[in-house]
């Protein structure tokens, strides 16, 4: 590194997080009821957590004394547990100047030689869709593009959820239901780590058997399921985020993962257990957030019948700095 590049650690300084405040594309800053003060606080302390971390790599750049640019790349621990070597994603990339291509350039080229020293093996990106240099910039240094995630979000301020009569039996899940839920939810193979041929098919599947079974472990606050025939054809969990304060005080839901077994597909079981998600969430929750892909416009369809709108298109990376 040149002597404007330096690594950093620790509790950053303030004017770092002054930088870090001015990123126009915060995490949920599409989320418009959201009070921007907490966003703010949220996003300080979620990077003081990762440069507390050892294993992150983030690298400051300076120009006349003032910081110019910050890129953080943090280690995940779940991916990497499974997949079997080192894996980290992209936190935060910021420039002081959108136009500052040298900034933008030679801070990602430092992050990368420093994760390749480290023995990282694959590094992951989530960049907003209105980031394009950002996006060319992680093009150029081969980063593959995976997919793009629409997010979509419900007021249940301003409305209370629709009428609709499911055609499926929904309850809350149960202990024992969590094998069979395990097998629905190897079934959902449109997404980026299915997308990958490096990554292995099997690998792929488990991560999000592993998801539900985390979530059964307290990682989602509420599970739904879906029984056709007596038979259990779908799931979605749920998560308060009591830190996502609104601007009257109320805090934001979040509908994280959702599966339909094949055969049951097509028959409103969807819509049912999302429609149940809003009626869990009405009286509890201001707000009702979700994502999924672009390319599945049936869930999009779902979603804006019930009464979602859009909010965020962001586009996911992929690159591999060593073999596995």
């Amino acid at each position: 590194m040149t002597d404007d590049l330096e690594q950093i650690r620790g509790n950053p300084e303030e004017d770092i997080l002054t930088l870090l405040d001015a990123y126009a594309f915060a995490p949920h800053s599409d989320l418009r009821a959201m009070k921007k003060e907490v966003l703010l606080k949220l996003q300080r302390e979620s990077l003081r957590r990762a440069l507390d971390q050892p294993d992150t790599i983030a690298v400051l750049r300076r120009k006349r004394g003032r910081p110019a640019g910050l890129i953080v790349f943090r280690k995940l621990e779940l991916d990497t547990e499974l997949f079997g070597f080192p894996c980290h994603a992209l936190q935060n990339f910021i420039v002081a100047s959108p136009e500052d291509v040298v900034t933008r350039r030679r801070l990602l080229r430092a992050a990368l030689s420093r994760l390749e020293e480290a023995g990282a093996v694959f590094v992951t990106a989530r960049v907003h869709a209105l980031e394009p240099m950002t996006m060319a910039e992680l093009q150029s240094q081969r980063f593959v593009y995976m997919d793009t995630t629409m997010r979509y979000a419900y007021d249940l301020k301003a409305a209370p959820p629709p009428e609709f009569q499911p055609p499926v039996r929904l309850r809350e899940a149960r202990p024992e239901d969590q094998e069979l839920l395990v097998d629905i939810a190897a079934t959902y193979t449109d997404n980026r780590f299915h997308y990958d041929r490096r990554i292995p098919r099997e690998k792929a599947d488990e991560m999000y058997r592993l998801w539900l079974r985390n979530s059964f472990r307290g990682d989602a606050d509420w599970i739904v399921v879906a029984e056709l025939d007596g038979t259990l054809v779908g799931f979605t969990t749920n998560r308060d985020h009591p830190e996502l304060l609104t601007e009257t005080d109320g805090f934001a839901g979040e509908m994280v993962f959702s599966a339909v077994s094949p055969a049951a597909r097509g028959k409103d079981v969807y819509t049912s257990m999302i429609h149940a998600g809003l009626v869990h969430f009405h009286g509890r929750a201001d707000l009702v957030y979700l994502g999924c892909l672009a390319s599945n416009v049936a869930v999009q369809r779902a979603w804006q019948r019930l009464g979602f709108r859009l909010t965020s298109v962001a586009c996911s990376f992929h690159r591999w700095l060593n073999e596995p």
